[in-house]
């Protein structure tokens, strides 16, 4: 038993050196013989482990002090600069601190400092390129908004990252001949995406420049939103199939070939039935959140006279916008989830991949965990299959190693590749369903049947009347529940209409 714990220590030992100290053990106790007992190299080398953490810890309370020097050196030397000089030091001290305000300012279109321009390297998106200062050019959120949808409209369906860049400069090089003001535009519109990023439009279009989501994030959104629309059409209320063989004037089709109105509403319950069926997987953060952006679009259609009753809405206003490209804040909260679904799932394989390299413990100068460790195919592979179809993760060990290259690749550089040419998206997200699973989310809302000691049935069928949708009373379930006290009452059910008009009789 003893042997065996002294086995264990050795063990916990080295992995501390490996891990923690970044170095072997035979660094720090040098090449003990075997023929040492078991009990006296384990005192040795936890012995030597100990040394060295404390002497690291002496270590970084010496750096702490030194620290806590030079930021009060720092402090004296800011006295010593003449006021004309201010800003110049509070460029130089702004410039060595990441975490500076300035790093963080967000711009605005009515700032109208020149830019600066970003050089002509490789390195530099083509339409960016340029020297010196770029002149300042107001762009309003329409102007911006239109540009993004045209270049959508023209640009085809299969981009990845890279034709993404490519696609933006030839789109601006036909719409703007003259260079200077091309390249004016062209900073500008980059800004916009920075200025307006509280608009989901502009925040996906610029996670899609910087390589975060794949492109085809657009279409997946779009398809996203025409099913939920055609979805509530299907579940509005008073939306009774038309059994002709022809439309009438104000109504659509969907995809079975069902017609719905262009008036159709849809009421408070019915829509948060219908995003639990749509949307199987959200948290229930989000969905509260989603609620709330419910609760704020049909109080604001309300108020603005587009609805009589503030807990429904015509469908249609609901996933209209404004002149200036502004939607309702639900369809904008939910878009903005699913951008924000995408970059959190992205994030999680990305750890997966970090964990699988046994790189969970590197972490680079600023504490976070180092994604430039080296990391095996089959390691890859074990990884895609737990969160990905199988021909999807074929396709994308396949884009990351070439045929024959069967070497070890940094996840950084695995993970770019995955980013700039798949969606990275769980694969229920968002799901197509019909009006049946809304209709069972809506009953769900229900307490349903209960045993004697309150507990729910979890087998129940029977459905109970919510304020949801009308649920009637199923004629085989009430014949088996038919007791003679069930029977009298219903005799007292509904009251007898001559008995209601019939006047009081006064005494």
């Amino acid at each position: 038993l003893l042997v065996e714990e002294a086995v264990h220590g050795v063990e916990f030992a080295r992995r501390v050196v490996d891990e923690v100290l970044g170095k072997s053990m035979e660094e720090l106790t040098g090449r003990l013989p075997s023929s040492m007992p078991m009990e006296k190299r384990t005192q040795i080398c936890m012995d030597s482990v100990v040394d060295h953490l404390l002497s690291a810890m002496r270590e970084a309370e010496k750096l702490k002090e030194q620290v806590l020097k030079m930021q009060q050196l720092l402090e004296e030397v800011k006295q010593l600069v003449p006021i004309w000089n201010e800003h110049t030091m509070q460029d130089v001290v702004e410039a060595y601190d990441e975490d500076a305000a300035v790093h963080r300012q967000i711009f605005s279109m009515n700032d109208k400092r020149s830019f600066a321009g970003l050089g002509l390297d490789e390195s530099v998106p083509p339409y960016l390129r340029a020297e010196g200062f770029v002149r300042h050019r107001y762009m309003s959120k329409k102007e911006c908004e239109d540009i993004m949808e045209a270049f959508h409209a023209e640009a085809p369906g299969d981009l990845n990252t890279s034709s993404l860049h490519a696609e933006l400069h030839q789109y601006l090089q036909r719409r703007f001949v003259e260079h200077e003001e091309f390249t004016e535009f062209a900073y500008a519109f980059i800004c916009s995406l920075e200025a307006y990023r509280d608009d989901p439009d502009f925040e996906l279009f610029d996670l899609m420049l910087a390589g975060a989501v794949h492109p085809s994030i657009m279409q997946d959104q779009e398809t996203m939103l025409r099913e939920l629309q055609t979805l509530v059409h299907s579940c509005a209320d008073g939306g009774i199939e038309n059994h002709s063989h022809h439309n009438h004037r104000g109504q659509r089709m969907t995809a079975n070939g069902k017609s719905f109105g262009a008036r159709d509403q849809v009421t408070r319950r019915v829509m948060r039935a219908v995003m639990q069926a749509m949307f199987p997987e959200k948290s229930i953060e989000r969905m509260n959140c989603l609620m709330k952006a419910l609760h704020q679009t049909l109080q604001m259609l309300f108020d603005a006279g587009r609805s009589a009753n503030p807990d429904a809405a015509f469908v249609s206003d609901l996933f209209s916008a404004t002149a200036d490209g502004t939607q309702s804040p639900l369809i904008e909260e939910m878009r903005r989830q699913h951008v924000h679904e995408v970059l959190e799932f992205t994030a999680e394989i990305s750890h997966q991949l970090i964990r699988r390299a046994g790189g969970e413990s590197y972490v680079n100068l600023q504490g976070r965990l180092d994604p430039h460790i080296l990391i095996q195919r089959e390691d890859t592979i074990f990884v895609l299959e737990k969160n990905f179809p199988e021909a999807k993760s074929t396709a994308m060990v396949e884009s990351a190693w070439k045929l024959g290259d069967e070497g070890p690749q940094q996840v950084a550089e695995v993970l770019q590749k995955f980013r700039n040419n798949f969606l990275l998206k769980r694969e229920n997200a968002w799901v197509v369903v019909g009006p049946k699973a809304v209709v069972e989310k809506a009953v769900e809302l229900a307490p349903g049947k209960l045993r004697k000691d309150g507990t729910k049935l979890e087998d129940s069928k029977v459905a109970q009347r919510n304020r949801a949708l009308k649920v009637l009373d199923n004629p085989y379930s009430r014949d088996e529940k038919y007791t003679p006290q069930q029977l009298l009452k219903e005799t007292r059910r509904v009251p007898r209409k001559f008995d209601e008009d019939m006047p009081e009789v006064e005494d």
